[in-house]
């Protein structure tokens, strides 16, 4: 059976592969996939933390108030962009 595939330089190309070789290049690309909307929550979630320092003198004052803010921030963060499963 024949395949086609994209060369690096734009042009398309054949080659012969089994039915097997073309199932296990079908689960490479939905692997990959997998990894980009992995990858993707990481970074809309990243976007939205405050800095490092932030963080740390939120820890710190809710230790002093007995507040959670801290807490509160990382949870609306995560419950907004929810870890793919």
């Amino acid at each position: 059976m024949k395949k086609a595939i994209a060369t690096t330089d734009g042009k398309t190309k054949y080659i012969d592969l089994t039915g097997d070789e073309i199932a296990a290049r079908e689960l490479e690309v939905i692997e990959e996939e997998e990894k980009v909307l992995l990858n993707k929550y990481k970074k809309l979630r990243k976007g939205e933390y405050c800095s490092i320092e932030d963080q740390l003198d939120m820890i710190y004052w809710d230790k002093i108030n007995d507040t959670t803010t801290w807490v509160d921030h990382i949870s609306t963060i995560k419950n907004k962009y929810p870890k793919p499963s």
